[in-house]
């Protein structure tokens, strides 16, 4: 299953290739979405699930996102510093 993420203005419908999608999402929840070229409205992030066993697509509109209070933290087998933020969001089409 592969996820596209698009950014959309909804004001003027102008769209653009969303990064990442924790990076999308994080911006979402820390209310840093882009800004469109177009008309300087804020823009919205779109997902399309691609489902298998012919389930279909699926198209949502990113609503909300959430991050912990204080995310897990644990170290790793080197010592390096692990986080896990979960993205619990609301989602709707």
């Amino acid at each position: 299953m592969s996820t596209e993420r698009f950014h959309v203005c909804p004001k003027c419908g102008q769209k653009s290739r969303a990064g990442s999608l924790f990076d999308s999402l994080l911006a979402v929840a820390i209310s840093k979405q882009p800004a469109c070229t177009k008309c300087a409205g804020t823009m919205a992030l779109h997902l399309t699930f691609a489902w298998g066993l012919d389930a279909g697509i699926f198209k949502s509109v990113v609503l909300d996102a959430f991050l912990p209070a204080k995310p897990a933290t644990w170290p790793d087998k080197t010592g390096q510093e692990v986080t896990f933020y979960p993205f619990p969001g609301h989602h709707g089409g």
